[in-house]
């Protein structure tokens, strides 16, 4: 548990640093930039962000499953180059789609740190946080020291009143993302050889392709609302939802990014006694307490990363918190109980349902000529798809965690006379399995010791 602990206490420094330099190039832009400027520089993280998550295909769900089970540094380098140099290709194919939806500006030049950004948000590897302790420690330490840095250099423009223009801050943003992502590289570049570095992997490419169809149906989902509204609104419009947009996810990515570790642990066992109901009440009750009190110092905040200007912005932001204990109860179930390559199929009909609430939504903002309303797309996507998983799980139509199947294993292998296997550490990708649900091993042994005719 100790050790647990301290891991999540690491990735939560690293998320707080990594939103509190954004929220700081946020803040000196909001004091020092014309607002159309501003929105601008909102306008362009949302394309950026929206682009990184096309060019991230499907990987990022299997990495977090086949890194955790990797336990040699030298595996792990390889998979990171051999996931990172697949990603870096696809987007070079995305980069003439970020070039048709980067938002227009008097400054030509303005495009080249937009690109830079998209390069700098693709290829950050956040499923790091499952790697072992060594390579974990040089991805975060990388990860605060960048960010530290950028905030320094956002709060000394700030206190000496600097006017920097546009390009200088997405510049540093830029250098706050991509820095990382060199150092891990160069870091990890040692233990490889370098052949490996740009061969294309296929199995990987495949079971990106198997997780693909979840990651093109949650780009419907509340996620990229921003995105929508840029797309279907003015900038004039848009510029108080986005500020509550970007206060949201970044309150929303502290808890998403630390149940990401929900999966190492979910391999490790750690879930196979805890009843998902419980869970699920103890996330629902813990979640509502937050999002209440984030929506009594909504206008505190918004002044404190903003400015006074923006203090409307708290309606949307309530808005968007009353869908934040679904979200987090959602989350933690699937992370904890529907995790494996064989849970996709599962995975991606609740985020089917997810995309249509949201959508649905969005609809009713733009029939509306409302760009706030979509706000609730949060509480209608989260919302149908817990109701979903909830479903699923009391009329049992989909196999939670692995106990059923650890358990067909075990009797496996004491038919053929195995070692027991421990329960706790079995899954889909340690021990291939045929359709039947037996592993590969035992089919062999088999048929090695029946009689020949």
């Amino acid at each position: 548990m100790p050790r647990i602990a301290s891991r999540w206490s690491l990735l939560l420094i690293v998320y707080l640093t990594n939103t509190a330099s954004l929220f700081a190039a946020f803040k000196a832009a909001a004091l020092t930039l014309s607002p159309s400027q501003n929105v601008l520089l909102l306008s362009i993280h949302t394309v950026s962000m929206f682009v990184s998550q096309v060019s991230d295909f499907g990987y990022s769900r299997p990495a977090y499953r086949n890194l955790a089970q990797r336990p040699e540094l030298a595996e792990q380098a390889r998979y990171y180059y051999s996931v990172n140099f697949q990603r870096f290709l696809i987007m070079l194919f995305c980069l003439p789609i970020a070039y048709f939806f980067m938002p227009v500006s008097e400054q030509p030049l303005i495009i080249v740190p937009g690109i830079l950004l998209i390069v700098a948000l693709s290829l950050r590897s956040q499923w790091l946080a499952a790697a072992d302790a060594s390579l974990f420690r040089t991805y975060s330490i990388s990860e605060i020291i960048f960010s530290s840095l950028s905030i320094a250099i956002f709060v000394a423009i700030i206190l000496l009143e600097y006017r920097p223009t546009l390009i200088v801050v997405l510049s540093i943003l830029v250098a706050a993302r991509l820095g990382p992502v060199i150092f891990v590289s160069e870091r990890l570049f040692r233990h490889l050889p370098s052949a490996f570095v740009l061969r294309f992997d296929r199995d990987i490419f495949r079971e990106s392709l198997a997780s693909l169809g979840i990651k093109l149906t949650l780009f419907a989902s509340h996620n990229f609302n921003g995105f929508f509204l840029v797309m279907l609104f003015t900038q004039s419009e848009i510029g108080l939802y986005l500020q509550a947009d970007k206060l949201f996810y970044a309150g929303v990515g502290t808890f998403v990014f630390l149940s990401q570790d929900t999966v190492r642990l979910a391999i490790a066992g750690h879930f196979r006694r805890v009843p998902w109901y419980v869970l699920a009440v103890s996330c629902l009750l813990i979640a509502s307490v937050v999002a209440i009190c984030f929506a009594i110092t909504a206008p505190f905040f918004l002044k404190l990363l903003f400015s006074a200007d923006y203090v409307s912005a708290a309606e949307p932001l309530r808005w968007m918190l009353i869908g934040f204990p679904f979200l987090a109860t959602n989350m933690m179930l699937e992370n904890a109980y529907v995790y494996l390559r064989r849970h996709d199929g599962f995975a991606l009909k609740s985020a089917l349902v997810a995309s249509l609430g949201n959508l649905l939504t969005v609809a009713a903002a733009y029939s509306m000529m409302r760009p706030d309303v979509a706000a609730f797309g949060v509480l209608a996507s989260e919302g149908a798809s817990l109701g979903f998983v909830i479903c699923a799980f009391l009329r049992k139509t989909v196999q939670i965690g692995e106990d059923s199947f650890a358990k067909r294993v075990c009797d496996a292998d004491r038919m053929v006379g195995f070692p027991q296997t421990n329960a706790g550490a079995v899954d889909s990708q340690r021990i291939p399995i045929d359709d039947a649900g037996l592993p590969y091993k035992v089919i062999s042994e088999r048929n090695r010791r029946r009689p020949k005719d």
